[in-house]
């Protein structure tokens, strides 16, 4: 918005404006009652399906939960915020109901912010539809019921963005606004790498908005945004401290074969995408996002807001994934404000600067992107636990085969080191097996993944517990592994052949030191 009343970059005030948007819904409506009672239930249902459906620890949670034992300003390849979760978890009392909680927590959480958003810049029936297909998105339940980096990286990203909006569109600098954006952001640049280039595309379109660029050197409203970087400060210097690990990690999703082409990584992104936003839903996102694109520079402040925080973004990985792997997951904080905008194009329309009318599409497909929606999620949520043995045995695909076998294994090392007292436990194989061994243990041991090359491949070889054969057990992962060349004088003890039921199999040999006895 102009300060002299009219919308940025000279469209009259009207129903897309911000300032339009958040006076017509700020006293408190019916859309507000049901949005609280929509969020309440989705607590409710994630809670209790933690009770219904109790699941191990992901490989990924207990690597996390691990990390939280030894706190740090870093680790290995994430800033240290979800280590510091997981200690948190653990002095509150631990096991997996109540880390997941966090999860459930922060999910509705970012539910809750991107209501306030979509009621702000639009108005409180289209907060709602935006609450409601982003609640039918197949994919985010399972990604809130998980203690991974996803589900507190969903909600800073979502918080940042209402508190960003409020900040920049108010008339009047609010410095407990400013503090929390600068708090939201600063915590989100402790917890995932994606949040570092939230300031920087939020900045984007507010120099692009005649009053908020006055705002921002007039009033000096760009200091959260610099403020919240002072938090990774610590991180950095851990970083420096360590060799720069975090930056040779996400260097390492680079595969060092050159710029070529490989459409498959493209099209598997696509797919993925298909099954997390849900088929009907990404169709409606994607072509929201490029006819808003077209005559985004005659957005109205709101919608351009949203499409600049979401467009580029998801671009950006699209065209990424033509050369390299793109993980489903990474995508998706640009998802969120996208949704925004789908409901708010769907439901109001986009005014446009200097055309009568307004861009409006897609509101016939609400409802039944809706209903296809919530009814995929529940597939995803009920279906493995419902119907798994037939599933598996049909297709030879198990959905939680990540989650299987860790037990049987710990239980089995920890039975079989027993009667090495004093010994400790070195796993040469993938960190999983070392974090399963470290939380599925017997009195939750510590554990050493034997270092293979010069460079660190998980935050096990980066602690220092020395790298030396000593008087430790070895555990090789894989069928007929040879084990490294220190370890040539131990003896072996036991092996164990563990089935999944897809079919698969996994291959453990226990070594111990030459002399040692049971």
């Amino acid at each position: 918005m102009g300060e002299d009343g009219t919308a940025g970059r000279g469209q009259p005030r009207g129903r897309g404006s911000g300032e339009s948007g958040g006076s017509r819904g700020a006293r408190w409506c019916r859309e507000d009652t049901v949005a609280i009672f929509l969020l309440g239930g989705v607590l409710a249902f994630r809670m209790i399906y933690l009770g219904v459906f109790p699941l191990g620890l992901t490989m990924d949670e207990a690597y996390y939960w691990d990390w939280g034992r030894r706190l740090a300003w870093g680790y290995y390849s994430k800033p240290p915020l979800i280590g510091w979760m997981y200690a948190l978890g653990e002095a509150l009392g631990g096991g997996e109901r109540l880390l997941r909680s966090f999860a459930a927590l922060f999910g509705v959480g970012a539910l809750a912010s991107l209501y306030l958003l979509g009621r702000s810049i639009f108005s409180p029936r289209t907060g709602l539809w935006a609450l409601l297909l982003l609640v039918a998105m197949p994919g985010l339940g399972p990604l809130h019921h998980l203690l991974t980096i996803d589900a507190p990286t969903f909600f800073f990203w979502s918080a940042g963005l209402t508190l960003t909006w409020c900040f920049l569109q108010a008339p009047r600098s609010s410095l407990a606004t400013g503090l929390g954006v600068a708090l939201v952001l600063g915590l989100g640049h402790l917890t995932k790498q994606i949040l570092w280039v939230f300031p920087l595309l939020a900045l984007a379109p507010a120099l692009a908005v005649p009053a908020w660029r006055s705002r921002l050197w007039r009033e000096g409203r760009w200091w959260p945004f610099a403020a919240s970087y002072l938090f990774l400060l610590p991180n950095l210097a851990w970083n420096a401290a360590h060799g720069w690990p975090m930056f040779g990690h996400l260097w390492g999703y680079v595969d060092g074969s050159g710029p070529q082409l490989r459409f498959r990584y493209l099209v598997e992104l696509l797919a993925s995408e298909l099954f997390l936003v849900g088929p009907l839903l990404l169709v409606l996102l994607l072509a929201a996002l490029i006819r808003a694109g077209v005559v985004a520079r005659r957005l109205s402040d709101g919608p351009l807001f949203l499409w600049a925080l979401s467009a580029p973004g998801i671009l950006g990985y699209f065209l990424f994934a033509l050369t390299e792997r793109v993980l489903p997951n990474w995508p998706l904080v640009f998802v969120a404000s996208g949704i925004v905008l789908v409901a708010g194009m769907a439901r109001e329309g986009l005014e446009l600067a200097g055309a009568e009318g307004h861009l409006r599409w897609g509101r016939g497909w609400l409802t039944p992107t809706a209903v296809t929606g919530l009814g995929l999620a529940a597939v995803l949520l009920l279906g493995p636990f419902l119907a798994l043995p037939r599933v598996v045995e049909a297709t030879g695909v198990d959905p939680f085969r990540r989650l299987r076998g860790w037990e049987p294994f710990a239980a089995w090392v920890s039975e079989r080191a027993g009667g090495f007292e004093g010994s400790t436990v070195v796993v040469d194989g993938h960190r999983s097996h070392v974090s399963a061994l470290a939380f599925y243990g017997e009195g939750q041991p510590r554990v050493r993944q034997w270092k293979r090359g010069d460079k660190p491949n998980s935050q096990y070889e980066l602690w220092e517990e020395g790298n030396e054969p000593g008087s430790a057990l070895l555990v090789l992962v894989g069928e007929d592994r040879e084990p490294p060349a220190e370890f040539a004088s131990h003896r072996r003890v036991d092996s164990l052949v563990l089935p999944l039921p897809d079919g698969t199999v996994r291959h453990y040999t226990l070594l111990a030191p030459p002399g040692t006895r049971r």
